[in-house]
């Protein structure tokens, strides 16, 4: 069973490649062959009596001794004139400064820091605000007590209090 399978498969192999051979070499004499030309130009009054004339293979109406009439003549379209030479920009930008909020719009110091009590401020949340606020938290090698950073928070509050109670709000809400 084996040897008919392979038997088959050989014989559509070589069947392939006489095919592909044989299309190569005919269209190599295709190629090789002279074109044959056969020109069919009409006249105006062999349309009209409906015969046509046949030149002769090879021959084709010099174009430009032919009556100004035969030769179709396809209007131009007009050129644009060039544009000047000067960059397409866009308008600067304008600078629109945004109106202030009104005082009212601003939230207050109490709901900035709502739900926040800085008497009651763990150590390490403490260490934390005080480090983005920039409060030393070692002086003399020796780590500051909860007491005085507490204190040095409620005293950079009362310098900044937007910007610190941002700064409480922010490390509060990571921890």
């Amino acid at each position: 069973m084996q040897d008919i399978l392979t038997a088959s498969l050989e014989v559509v192999t070589v069947s392939f490649a006489l095919v592909m051979i044989f299309d190569f070499i005919s269209g190599l004499k295709r190629i090789a062959q002279p074109a044959q030309f056969q020109s069919r130009v009409t006249e105006p009054e062999a349309i009209a009596l409906g015969t046509e004339t046949l030149d002769p293979p090879g021959q084709l109406p010099d174009p430009r001794i032919l009556p100004a009439g035969e030769i179709p003549v396809k209007p131009h379209k007009p050129v644009p004139a060039p544009l000047e030479s000067t960059p397409l920009l866009l308008p600067q930008a304008k600078e629109v400064a945004q109106p202030p909020l009104p005082t009212s719009a601003k939230p207050t110091l109490d709901e900035l820091l709502a739900g926040v009590d800085l008497n009651t401020l763990q150590l390490r949340p403490a260490r934390k605000i005080a480090k983005v606020l920039g409060v030393a938290q070692k002086i003399g090698g020796k780590d500051q007590p909860l007491s005085w950073l507490r204190a040095q928070i409620k005293k950079r509050l009362e310098q900044a209090p937007t910007e610190t109670a941002q700064v409480i709000g922010e490390v509060l809400k990571a921890s």
